[in-house]
């Protein structure tokens, strides 16, 4: 992986399975319902002769963070995805443009080399090998990168040694989560730093008290054999074929 210096961004394109692609798109569409709700309150607050309440404000405030939740919840469901490659950077203007346009929307990789005219920092062999999956673009900066990988289950710094299957080494990870106690269900993962925050702006910003913060501890040595992913690929690309 490359060294980021301070203000540099990235992009990242993650090969993923059509069940997390539509599991994405399921997350995208309520990014939109929400967003529409956004929409109306900016109106409202455009409006000249009627000032709408602070509550308006503070709800609009609201969906915005959810919006940001649900991006990074589009981020674990690419978790331990078929390949990862670092693509383009901020100083690459009409790549990453193109990337940037594209974030969180699942494709198929070949639109993406249209997309970008070609202009990704990976391999012909890679592209051919790929170019019939679907993919999504995913950002990253700096200061997040180590973590961003993290969270893709990517334990190496090498994405050459991941995308070959030469990832062997054992993960041994501390993972906190935010569990909302109402329903059970994990609203978001990552360091305890990041949870720990969310878990206050929800406390003290918004007097949500039914979130826990818990500590996970995973550990996983089973490495599949290149024969298993191999039959898996061809099942997805299969299937894929039939749509």
């Amino acid at each position: 992986m490359i060294n980021m210096c301070s203000g540099d961004a990235y992009e990242y394109c993650v090969i993923i399975t059509e069940e997390t692609a539509e599991k994405i798109k399921s997350v995208l569409q309520v990014i939109a319902d929400k967003d529409k709700l956004i929409k109306a309150i900016l109106k409202e607050f455009k409006n000249p002769h009627k000032m709408p309440s602070s509550e308006r404000g503070c709800e609009g405030m609201k969906l915005l963070n959810e919006q940001q939740n649900l991006l990074w919840e589009i981020v674990s469901l690419c978790k331990k995805p078929i390949a990862i490659f670092h693509v383009t950077s901020d100083n690459c203007e009409e790549t990453w443009e193109a990337c940037s346009k594209a974030d969180y929307q699942p494709m198929k990789f070949s639109k993406l080399i249209r997309l970008t005219k070609g202009k990704l920092w990976i391999t012909k062999e890679d592209i051919e090998k790929y170019q019939n999956a679907t993919c999504v673009c995913l950002p990253s900066h700096h200061d997040e990168d180590e973590e961003f990988l993290e969270l893709l289950g990517v334990i190496t710094r090498r994405l050459e040694d991941y995308n070959e299957h030469k990832h062997t080494e054992p993960i041994d990870k501390i993972y906190y989560m935010l569990v909302d106690l109402n329903t059970g269900a994990i609203k978001s993962s990552g360091t305890l730093n990041s949870i720990v925050t969310e878990w206050g702006e929800e406390w003290y910003k918004h007097d949500e008290r039914h979130y826990d913060v818990r500590e996970v501890h995973v550990k996983e040595t089973n490495v599949l054999d290149k024969e298993t992913l191999d039959k898996t690929l061809e099942t997805i690309y299969e299937n894929a074929g039939r749509i």
